[in-house]
């Protein structure tokens, strides 16, 4: 089947994309384009509903001169979702993101919409999303709490040699970066149920045991890389 081979293909580059956008990940919390607002809403099925794009309504001067030039508004904008100062807000919360954080939005984005537009590889498009959201927990856990970035020089290698001030910044800077990193899991795993909600929407014919099976095993490693990121936190302010 082409399109299945295709999709087979797209996964494996986007699998080697995400992976080499982690390892080259600067651990800085990304700028965030008004545009992103998009990416958040297959999350909670603005994308699904027919009438994406509705005309506003045009507000004319006392001398019936039209005073709003965008004549359209993107109805998909989820309300649950904001960005606001350079942070996403959800839930009351307020979460700052990496630039590999914003790459998986977008690959979760492209294979909801695989998925509803061609429902006859539903099950393949959803497989290869999961295996993408746990790609991207598995590696940046390695980068991250397993010290893989040390290799590509993006966190700081701290040891028993390690005194004076210099200990000081680079516990500061490795702090920071497991920090932001974990802002990035708690939005993803606050995310994950309306995904859910979203996928069974798509009417794919999904066995709900599979896909309850799925979700569960998806939040469950989230929410460990979560608390190990909170030991490592609390070994690494005993080690001071």
């Amino acid at each position: 089947m082409i399109l299945l081979d295709f999709i087979n293909q797209y996964h494996k580059r986007q699998l080697d994309v995400l992976k080499a956008s982690l390892e080259q990940e600067n651990w800085q919390r990304a700028e965030i384009s008004a545009d992103l607002i998009s990416s958040f809403s297959v999350f909670f099925g603005k994308k699904l509903q027919d009438g994406a794009n509705e005309p506003s309504q045009v507000k004319s001067d006392d001398e019936g001169n039209p005073q709003e030039q965008n004549l359209t508004k993107d109805a998909t904008a989820p309300s649950e979702v904001a960005i606001q100062n350079n942070e996403v807000h959800m839930k009351g919360n307020k979460y700052q993101i990496t630039s590999s954080f914003i790459l998986l939005l977008q690959n979760i984005n492209d294979y909801v919409e695989i998925a509803s537009q061609f429902k006859y590889i539903g099950l393949d498009a959803i497989s290869k999303l999961f295996e993408m959201v746990k790609s991207y927990n598995s590696y940046s856990l390695q980068l991250v709490l397993e010290a893989g970035a040390i290799s590509f020089g993006k966190i700081p290698r701290i040891t028993a040699k390690v005194l004076g001030n210099f200990f000081f910044f680079a516990t500061h800077s490795l702090l920071k970066i497991i920090g932001l990193s974990s802002i990035s899991l708690c939005l993803l795993a606050d995310l994950i149920d309306p995904l859910h909600q979203t996928l069974l929407q798509l009417d794919l014919k999904l066995n709900q045991d599979w896909l309850n099976l799925e979700v569960a095993k998806v939040k469950h490693d989230l929410n460990n890389h979560i608390n190990e990121i909170g030991a490592k936190v609390r070994s690494i302010l005993k080690s001071k």
